[in-house]
Formats: structure tokens, sequence, C-alpha cells
């Protein structure tokens, strides 16, 4: 087996680590392929409370990485701060702008650091105003964002892509929850290039951006003041403050 990098990367919030039990249990799905035994849900849990509580984060993102080699049976974890870059308040009122880069995840269901892939993104990003980088397959079918989950609207159905063929995000999961207590339908389907035009909405999900409008994906511009869009970004900000509230501090 070559060496490979599980990550996790987990926003802060008011001293909280966000979604704390959904991002375990996705690090040890990961790892779990892999037929790599993880550190107990405990451990995973006090790593980046001690962190929290050391670096005294109020606010930021946390990323936990564990290295996985032909010899792994057992993982250790490592957790730090990193740099994040959350929307302006602007941007979520306006959208902001996307594109789209034809790259295949090889492993959907695993949460791996692509150094290659990853320094591409980030070149392009840097050299325009694109927010994200939009991926479609081969067969012109889009899947996800770098950084991010894709989603559309149209009369007030929500569309986004399948789920086995994207890494399937806590933010996005959250939004199958919201979606279901408001009676809203939810379709998986495989979505071309070509139908990009036909949505009225198109939206990102992520740790950082948490539900981002999209005011375009290339040259097609879609509405980002839409009803159920609006609900839907103030219905996760009120998860958000349910999980804070439960999950209190890291004290």
């Amino acid at each position: 087996m070559q060496t490979i990098n599980i990550y996790e990367v987990i926003r802060v919030i008011n001293s909280a680590p966000l979604f704390l039990n959904e991002h375990y249990e996705r690090f040890l799905n990961s790892l779990n392929v892999l037929n790599v035994k993880a550190v107990s849900e405990k451990k995973f849990g006090d790593e980046i409370c001690n962190t929290i509580k050391t670096l005294n984060i109020d606010n930021g993102n946390l990323r936990i990485d564990t290295i996985v080699s032909g010899n792994t049976t057992k993982c250790e974890i490592h957790v730090k701060q990193i740099k994040h870059h959350y929307p302006e308040p602007d941007q979520y009122k306006y959208g902001v702008k996307t594109c789209l880069y034809q790259h295949e995840r090889p492993n959907p269901k695993k949460k791996i650091w692509h150094d290659e892939i990853r320094q591409k993104i980030d070149n392009i990003l840097s050299t325009t105003d694109y927010y994200e980088v939009l991926y479609y397959h081969e067969n012109g079918i889009l899947t996800e964002g770098s950084r991010s989950n894709l989603f559309f609207i149209l009369n007030n159905t929500l569309f986004t892509p399948k789920s086995e063929n994207v890494l399937s995000g806590i933010t996005r999961l959250k939004i199958f929850e919201l979606v279901n207590l408001m009676g809203v339908e939810l379709r998986e389907i495989d979505i071309s290039m070509d139908e990009i035009k036909k949505f009225d909405v198109a939206f990102i999900s992520g740790t950082s951006p948490k539900i981002l409008p999209l005011n375009s994906i290339e040259n097609v511009n879609y509405d980002v003041d839409n009803k159920l869009l609006r609900k839907l970004m103030f219905g996760f900000d009120t998860i958000i403050e349910e999980d804070i509230d439960r999950f209190k501090t890291c004290e």
C-alpha cells in the first residue's frame, strides 16, 4: 500500500468543534476501508479539545491528519490549526463565481489529501476571481467542488450529484437532514455540464463556506435571492447554533 494521508477539517465556533461526532464517523469510515484501526472517539475528541484550549481558539479551522502506509494497522492522529478563508457577508448576499475543471476523485468515499491536484486548483483560485472550482468527469457529469459539495434548485426541488460520485461532506449530510425536516424534495441525479443552465439556483456547501450561493458557473448566471435558498441558509445556521449549544465548549 502506498502512503496515504487521511484527514478531516473541523470548524471551530465559540471554542466548540462543529459536528464533532459526524467528523469522527467519516474519519472512522475512511480508515475502515483501508482496514486500519482508528483511535477511539474519546481520544479523537480529547485531542481536538486540547488543541483548542492550548491555542486558545475561539473561531477557526482545525485539521486532523493520520498517515497510513503499507504496514500500518492502527493510526495516530495529529491536530493542528490551519489558515481559514470564510466568505465575506457580501458573498453570502450576492453569491460567488465558479468555474469548471475536469477531474475525477480516485476514492470518493475516503477523504485523502492529493498534493498535485490541490496545487493546480489553488493556482486557479489565486490567479482568478473564482471562489471555487467545480469538478466534472470525462463524460461531462458534474460531481463536486474542490472543497465543497454542489446543489441546484429548480421549482422548489433540490438537486445534487449522486452520493456514490462525491465525497459526502458533513455540511451536505446536514442539508439532507434539513430538507427532510422542511419537507423539501431532494433528488440525487447525474447533472451534465449541458444541463446547468436549466436550474434557477446553484450553491455550494462545506466546512468553511457553510451554504454559499453561486451567482455563476462559468457564463451561466443564477438567482441568489431565491426564497428556498435563503430558508436553507437560515435553517443551516440554526443547526450550527444548536450543535454549539449541545457541545458547549471544550472545558
